[in-house]
């Protein structure tokens, strides 16, 4: 809610106090429950995330989220050129730090992909796994202060890229004839199938099957431009665990 208040004050001039913002919470707003956790968040955005709240924590940052307009390196109406960081305005900019002791140590913590040896019973190496873990560290906040800029700077790209590819995807949409076809496509793995009745030998070793679920939508165009029409919404499953572009279209055709 805190969070939500502060985007409140930044984009309305309506004053308005923090207990009667949360008093007038619409009831559908509920406090977030084991089942709703935030699971599917980028690895990039979430580790500037974390390094933002330490620096906040030791006093070194004034505010606590990671946006980049809050910590004005861009304009406040962003543009493709600011987060090209090739905006007259904006490309400059700093993150205004606070004074602080820069050789004070804190914690911070980061998502990482490290890779990581698999015994057998016998104490051999079986097998090289990749495990992504999150991982804690002291720092001296000088250091950490370096490890934000370099991370905006990924953040920043980050975003462009994905509001660049929603851009063109919006722009194919809508320009589609009555001889085009959109194709959406997605795929989930790491399914496993069980069975209804199953013994207890059967939860051990590669006894389960693993599935993986490929999502999508066929999309036609409309020359009259009034609607366009989703002719196939498709899910198959697929024993499959290749993520490749080929992969993906088997299971379709």
């Amino acid at each position: 809610m805190k969070e939500l208040y502060a985007t409140y004050k930044e984009s309305t001039h309506t004053p308005l106090s923090y207990a009667t913002f949360c008093l007038l919470k619409p009831f559908y707003v509920v406090h977030p429950e084991f089942s709703s956790r935030d699971t599917c968040l980028c690895k990039t955005c979430e580790n500037a995330r974390l390094l933002v709240r330490s620096l906040y924590n030791a006093k070194a940052l004034e505010v606590s989220t990671v946006d980049a307009r809050t910590l004005t390196l861009c304009c406040p109406v962003k543009t493709e050129d600011c987060l090209q960081r090739s905006c007259l305005k904006c490309s400059e900019n700093l993150i205004p730090f606070l004074e602080c002791d820069e050789k004070k140590e804190v914690k911070i913590e980061e998502w990482k992909t490290i890779k990581e040896n698999r015994l057998n019973f016998k104490g051999e190496v079986e097998k090289v796994v990749k495990r992504t873990v999150k991982q804690e560290r002291e720092q001296p906040i000088r250091q950490i202060k370096f490890l934000l800029l370099e991370s905006m700077k990924k953040k920043i790209a980050h975003v462009f890229r994905f509001k660049h590819q929603f851009k063109v995807m919006r722009n194919l949409k809508e320009s589609l004839t009555d001889s085009d076809i959109f194709f959406h496509f997605d795929f989930s793995e790491n399914y496993q199938g069980s069975y209804h009745r199953e013994i207890q030998l059967a939860y051990y070793g590669a006894s389960k099957p693993e599935i993986t679920l490929h999502t999508g939508i066929l999309q036609t165009g409309d020359t009259k431009k009034i609607i366009h029409h989703f002719v196939k919404v498709h899910a198959t499953r697929s024993p499959c665990r290749n993520g490749s572009f080929s992969a993906n279209y088997a299971p379709i055709f």
